[in-house]
Parts: C-alpha cells; structure tokens; sequence
C-alpha cells in the first residue's frame, strides 16, 4: 500500500496559515490611494499663457508624427498667406489608445505638451474618451502649479553642455580645441 505524501500538503498548510494571520496589504482604491512615484506619467495635456490663455502649441505636427499609438489629432488653420505660420484649430487627444509613453512631451519644441499627473481618465464609451482642445487646456491649467513646482521634472534632463557640469557629462574639456581628427590609414597627399 502506497504511503501519501504528507510532506508537501504540510509545507503548502504552513505558507497558508503564515499568509493568513498577516495584515492584508490590499489599498481600498477610491478611499485609499498608493502614493505616486516621482517619475509617473499620465495623460498628455496642453500648456497655455498664464497672462493671455492662448494655447502654447505652435501647430508643428511633431507630437502626431512621433506618437506611436497615433491618438493626437493637430489641425492648422488652411488660411493665411504665410505657410511658416501655423495656428492651431483643433487638437484631438484619443486617450483610448494613449500609451502614456511621453514621445509627445518630448518632441514638443515650446513645452506646449507635457505629461501631467492626471491618471484617473474613464468613460462609459469611446467618445468619452476623446479630449478636445478646450478640455486639454482646463486638465492643463489644473497641472499647471504642480508643472511650475517641478519645473517639469528638471531633475531628469540633461544639462547644457555650455555649462560645466554639460562638459563634464560630455567628457570634453573646458578649452576643447576644434582640430581635425586625423584618420589612420590615410597618407598625407
């Protein structure tokens, strides 16, 4: 007659019982909230002039080009003689398909877009989650001190490399003389 194995069972029991007289460790979610990392991201949201309240975003393009989930939406004014002048008509933001990956903050050349701590977006449908350009600059005036605050994680760029401490990052000297390198291999003709 075959013997059971007890041992396992007991070692199994013995996990059980020790998880089991533990404090649980569970967040009661909408009462009780986990603190935010100083790195998280959420949505995308549009920066705009404190003094005038007109949008910052220059129309460029450059967030719909690099946004891989391709969820922004920019739209320039046809109008207008000069093609170097872009106004911004319509900025669509489908946070459905939004990845929070930050490509559009960081193609942004006036700042115009950046990622704001706002992370609690739902809706009963899809339309509910497409931002327009009016409610992307009231979720941006809402981040706006918290962006001022942190100057918009300056910790996390890189120095100028003017700036001594850029020059040290970039392992250059203070006087880097500008010689042509000499390539091996080469004669002189």
């Amino acid at each position: 007659m075959p013997k059971l194995p007890l041992a396992p069972m007991i070692d199994g029991l013995k996990v059980t019982l020790e998880n089991f007289f533990r404090e649980p460790s569970t967040i009661q979610y909408p009462e009780a909230r986990r603190p935010e990392q100083p790195r998280e991201r959420g949505f995308p949201v549009l920066r705009s002039f404190p003094d005038t309240g007109e949008c910052r975003c220059v129309a460029c393009g450059l967030c719909e080009v690099v946004c891989p989930g391709h969820c922004l939406e920019v739209t320039a004014q046809a109008e207008g003689g000069d093609r170097r002048v872009r106004i911004l008509e319509e900025y669509i933001l489908d946070a459905s398909h939004c990845l929070l990956c930050g490509y559009c903050a960081a193609a942004c050349p006036v700042e115009a877009v950046v990622m704001s701590d706002i992370q609690e977006v739902a809706g009963f449908s899809r339309r509910h989650m497409i931002f327009n350009l009016q409610q992307l600059m009231e979720m941006g005036q809402q981040f706006e001190p918290t962006y001022q605050s942190t100057k918009g994680a300056a910790e996390f760029r890189l120095p100028d490399p003017v700036t001594e401490e850029g020059r040290k990052l970039e392992n250059k000297p203070a006087t880097a003389a500008e010689v042509p390198v000499p390539v091996p291999g080469r004669g002189k003709a």
